[in-house]
């Protein structure tokens, strides 16, 4: 099976430490389950420039180096990797190519993984969706947490398996199977698996 990961919040937990950077910087107390809105600046209240630079910020420095998997998601990808063809199709910059790609050699080492910046031009200089890269690529399931996203390739017939998180509450799909960490998502995966058998 061809299968995409998200990278942030679904592999490496990249939103904590923008939180930390972003309270630090401006002597705020936001929490995750304050973010319940995928757009960064409704949920902390703060300008779209300062955001990026924040994140920008971040990439190729000690924080991003240090920014560890999510829980479980090393052992559930490396199982993952072990019968089926997996993409990351992250929609980071692709000017973090380096330091993104370093991080995920370090954490998953002698991975097979293709990479995919889905925010810069694939082809003829077009910017497409996670779902057009999906269809392209015949990925039949992604591992996302954006609710746009999601929904997108749900829409478009490709099973999401869905990381609960507080910016994604108000979404489902008969497409979508809603998890709360790797061990349930390697279960629907399994599920899905098995269902496409049949």
């Amino acid at each position: 099976m061809k299968i995409a990961l998200d990278l942030d919040e679904v592999t490496v937990d990249f939103i904590s430490a923008m939180i930390r950077e972003f309270n630090h910087r401006y002597g705020k107390n936001i929490s995750k389950e304050d973010i319940t809105n995928f757009s960064l600046t409704k949920s902390m209240n703060s300008e779209k420039e300062i955001i990026d630079k924040i994140i920008d910020d971040i990439y190729g420095t000690e924080i991003h180096s240090s920014l560890v998997p999510v829980d479980g998601s090393k052992e559930s990808i490396n199982y993952l990797l072990e019968k089926n063809e997996i993409f990351i199709v992250t929609s980071r910059p692709s000017k973090h190519k380096e330091s993104t790609e370093k991080w995920i050699n370090t954490h998953f080492p002698n991975n097979k993984f293709h990479i995919i910046f889905s925010s810069s031009p694939q082809i003829s200089d077009k910017i497409k969706s996670k779902a057009e890269i999906c269809i392209d690529n015949k990925i039949s399931l992604i591992f996302e947490d954006n609710p746009d996203y999601a929904i997108e390739c749900a829409n478009k017939n490709i099973k999401v398996i869905l990381f609960d998180q507080p910016w994604n509450q108000d979404i489902s799909h008969k497409n979508m199977i809603r998890v709360k960490g790797w061990s349930e998502a390697t279960s629907a995966f399994r599920e899905i698996e098995n269902k496409d058998k049949l």
